[in-house]
């Protein structure tokens, strides 16, 4: 993310006033874990297009945030066809900024893009050859732990992105995998996960709902997406009514909806919702059977299918108390199909 007014930002996330929806949707998955230090590494082919700007970066989300920014980012500007953007943002939004020379086009196929965060040093590669590194004082300020972030939007600081022009919708960007490696003290990186997308992890992933100022996109689950070993973002153009609070509330009560449960074997569940769900009602948190909660989620690219896996074997006794709160969401008693 680059130049937010900040107080309006503050207002979208946290202020439930009437607010219009924009006329563009755009998508961003986060991590539901922070990460302090590490190797970050992503597979991506970016969108192109005056005015896109397609991500991988870090972000401390914590509500002190405005006073101890703490980002590392990998952009890449879709008006470009041989660059990638690397920045650091400390502080009170202070900018380390690079913009490095690609000898591809980003867009035309997948690269690997790294970057290593060290308390000495952060450090760029591209195609596992180092292209760009930072020392010095703002190093030692960029001790938040931060969430690992994708989001593909549409800027309106058109100096730097370029200006906008809605006829070359729709745009994806789309990325093959993405490592985190630990940071140890001896300076090296251990492999502690890699995702390959070939579902939505929904214990790793959460989808935002938010925006910021200067986005001229709402992000939206809609628009994210996993085929065929990838995660997709999409950019896609929507008039949206205005929405206020409490019509977001009686939406939402609809989406979370329990249609059928079946029992595929004796420790793993089908669930099946009235509408399109995704990873906040999905979580393993939110379903339990005689008072033990789920161990597993995996969501299906339909977004209304979610397996639900338990430590314990299912008999028809405990099947009985099966529960379910997700967020702001009716709890529906419906008939359990059993294997």
């Amino acid at each position: 993310m680059k130049k937010i007014v900040l107080s309006v930002f503050l207002l979208l996330l946290f202020t439930p006033i009437l607010i219009k929806a924009k006329d563009y949707k755009g998508a961003e998955l986060r991590t539901n874990e922070s990460y302090l230090y590490g190797r970050f590494e992503v597979s991506m082919k970016s969108a192109a297009g005056s005015g896109i700007v397609s991500s991988l970066f870090t972000f401390y989300d914590s509500p002190d945030f405005v006073t101890n920014w703490n980002e590392i980012d990998i952009e890449i500007l879709g008006r470009y066809n041989n660059e990638a953007q690397f920045n650091v943002i400390e502080g009170r939004h202070k900018m380390h900024e690079h913009r490095q020379v690609l000898a591809f086009n980003p867009h035309e196929e997948f690269h690997t893009y790294t970057f290593d965060w060290t308390p000495e040093y952060i450090a760029w590669s591209v195609d596992g050859q180092e292209v760009h590194r930072q020392t010095g004082e703002h190093i030692a300020r960029m001790d938040k732990p931060q969430k690992i972030m994708m989001n593909l939007w549409i800027s309106e600081f058109y100096d730097w992105t370029g200006p906008w022009n809605d006829s070359i919708l729709p745009r994806d960007v789309q990325y093959d995998y993405v490592k985190y490696y630990e940071y140890k003290k001896d300076n090296t990186f251990k492999l502690k996960w890699t995702d390959d997308f070939n579902f939505w992890n929904t214990e790793r992933w959460s989808a935002a709902s938010h925006t910021f100022d200067g986005n001229k996109v709402d992000f939206t689950s809609d628009n994210i997406k996993f085929k065929n070993g990838k995660l997709i973002l999409s950019l896609s153009k929507e008039a949206a009514p205005v929405m206020t609070t409490e019509t977001q509330e009686t939406s939402s009560e609809g989406k979370g909806q329990i249609q059928e449960v079946k029992q595929i074997d004796d420790k793993h569940l089908q669930v099946t919702f009235r509408g399109n769900t995704y990873a906040p009602y999905a979580n393993k948190k939110y379903f339990k059977v005689d008072g033990k909660g789920a161990i597993k989620t995996k969501l299906h690219y339909d977004l209304r299918t979610l397996d639900v896996y338990f430590q314990e074997p299912l008999n028809d006794q405990t099947l009985n108390k099966l529960e379910y709160t997700g967020p702001g969401m009716k709890v529906q008693d419906v008939e359990i199909i059993k294997k």
